[in-house]
């Protein structure tokens, strides 16, 4: 199981590397529509991750001023919810320490995505519904291992490509002619208004892969799994911006997934029937920042909810992760309390309250 974790780990950060890597180029689509994340005001505040949490501001040339109001809103919409997504929905973190009841754990757990290339889905329905843009990649792990030798200890790694758009304030258009000011300041009264975010949504395919360890008769048996699925998530995004209490924005979605493969020592009849069936997954995540005595504290809230689609068992699953960090060395390591217990998609986490440190891997 330390060789799943392990791999698990190595294949994350793998994911990780490569995501960054095509992320780092720069595309044609993303240059003309002003949705690179480095096209930022010089002004705009930033945290200590580096993301800018300010109003991004997109370079912008001839041809997308001529557009109005419509181009001039999506622009720097799109420019806003990109960068944003990456940088306050998602994060990979690794916590590590003892654990009440005894043994030692540890957790690699997480999500990113990154924008690949956008495209020009037209003007708003309607003056607020932005249709899918934006193609971006990304990966998600929940890992979790205890040393101690009846523990149940899982890896799941997921690969996934969605297609990303938005909802924000209904557009209202720019005078005809533009103001000469506006080609170098659209936030201007006079420019027009409206087109600043509400909510961010995606569809998406994701490819699971997952080590499992299950109750067999009074022992522990395992399982290797292979699932295909798909779904749609929604961001929420109006008065997160330029906030520094948010970490990470209030996120839902909704994905179905289904066994593509399974390889295990027990016959797939008498596997446990939450293990074979189709299950729906529901996942909130958040994230709030405060500060305590002067040091910044970080409290990261996620929940998994899962129901089986076919098979005898349709009981809802749920499963809960609780951390508590605080930045109190300003080293990258932070003292943490990490909470975790539950099931899903038919396997059990064990109850583990982990004293120890977190590292931030990637934000």
């Amino acid at each position: 199981m330390i060789r799943a974790f392990a791999a698990a780990a190595s294949a994350t950060v793998l994911l990780a590397c490569l995501c960054a890597s095509v992320n780092a180029r720069p595309s044609e689509s993303s240059s003309a529509t002003g949705t690179s994340a480095d096209k930022t005001d010089a002004g705009a505040k930033s945290d200590n991750d580096g993301c800018s949490t300010g109003d991004d501001q997109s370079s912008t040339n001839d041809a997308s001023q001529s557009n109005g109001s419509e181009a001039k809103n999506t622009a720097k919409h799109t420019s806003k919810i990109q960068h944003g997504l990456n940088c306050h929905f998602a994060g990979l973190e690794f916590a590590a320490g003892p654990v009440s009841g005894g043994g030692f754990g540890a957790q690699l757990k997480g999500d990113h995505q990154y924008d690949l290339t956008s495209f020009n889905a037209g003007p708003p329905l309607g003056g607020f519904l932005e249709m899918p843009n934006q193609l971006s990649v990304g990966y998600a792990t929940n890992d979790s291992w205890d040393s101690k030798p009846d523990s149940h200890n899982q890896v799941s790694v997921d690969l996934k490509l969605s297609l990303d758009g938005a909802m924000l304030t209904p557009l209202h258009p720019l005078p005809n002619p533009i103001p000469p000011e506006c080609n170098h300041d659209w936030n201007l009264p006079q420019c027009g208004s409206g087109g600043e975010p509400l909510l961010g949504y995606g569809l998406y395919g994701d490819l699971r892969y997952r080590y499992g360890t299950f109750d067999d008769q009074g022992s522990l048996s395992h399982v290797n799994q292979v699932l295909g699925g798909g779904g749609i998530y929604f961001v929420w995004q109006k008065g997160m911006l330029n906030q520094p209490w948010i970490d990470i924005w209030p996120g839902v979605s909704l994905t179905y997934y289904s066994p593509i493969s399974t390889d295990t020592p027990l016959l797939k009849g008498i596997l446990p029937d939450g293990i074979k069936a189709d299950f729906l997954q529901a996942e909130f995540k958040t994230g709030l920042r405060f500060p305590v005595a002067g040091h910044p504290f970080r409290l990261i809230v996620k929940y998994d909810g899962s129901l089986p689609t076919n098979g005898l068992n349709n009981s809802w699953e749920s499963l809960w992760n609780v951390q508590l960090s605080a930045d109190l060395f300003d080293s990258g390591f932070e003292p943490a309390i990490t909470f975790q217990s539950g099931k899903n998609g038919g396997l059990s986490y064990d109850r583990q309250l982990l004293f120890g440190i977190v590292k931030h891997l990637s934000e």
